[in-house]
């Protein structure tokens, strides 16, 4: 998507959403984070965003009811591991 517009531009975007997500996740009600929420399975799920561009992304559904959301971008060298021995399993860094 971004391959014909100037790395800076794509570096800035990236920035900005991270300065987003990072001031979204401060909004949170965090008293309940010593109690683990864990998302056991994955749909694969498709959207048009506002331009029409289909997008294609994962939805976790937390066995419990949840107070916030997660936001994983796209366009970050994935979210799952495509060598090694986590193969298939999303990426260490994505994991809560």
């Amino acid at each position: 998507m971004y391959a014909s517009q100037p790395f800076f531009i794509v570096k800035y975007l990236r920035r900005t959403m991270a300065t987003i997500l990072l001031s979204l996740m401060g909004t949170v009600n965090l008293s309940h984070a010593a109690e683990a929420v864990v998302a056991v399975d994955s749909q694969a799920v498709r959207f048009k965003s506002g331009d029409g561009t289909v997008l294609n992304a994962w939805l976790f559904q937390p066995v419990a009811p949840s107070q916030g959301v997660v936001v994983a971008l796209h366009g970050c060298a994935g979210l799952y591991a495509t060598r090694g021995a986590r193969l298939g399993q999303l990426n260490a860094r994505h994991q809560a």
